[in-house]
C-alpha cells in the first residue's frame, strides 16, 4: 500500500501528535467523572498507540532503506 505525501503527513501527525494528546484528555476527564473503566481503557489506548508507532516507524524505515 503506497501512501501520497499528504496522506503520509496526516498519518503521522495523527499518530505522533493527535492520538496521545487525545488519550491524556479522556484520561483526565474519566479520572475526574469518576469512570469505573478508566484505567482499562487507558492500557488499551495506549498499547494501540505504541502499536501504531512501531508499525509506522517501521514502514517508514523500510521505506527510506528503499526496500
Amino acid at each position: 500500500m503506497k501512501l501520497t505525501d499528504k496522506q503520509y503527513d496526516l498519518l503521522k501527525w495523527t499518530i505522533s501528535i493527535v492520538l496521545p494528546a487525545l488519550i491524556v484528555f479522556l484520561s483526565v476527564v474519566f479520572n475526574t467523572i469518576g469512570w469505573a473503566h478508566t484505567e482499562p481503557f487507558l492500557q488499551i489506548a495506549v498499547a494501540l498507540e505504541v502499536f501504531l508507532g512501531t508499525v509506522f516507524k517501521l514502514s517508514e524505515y523500510k521505506y527510506d532503506k528503499g526496500e
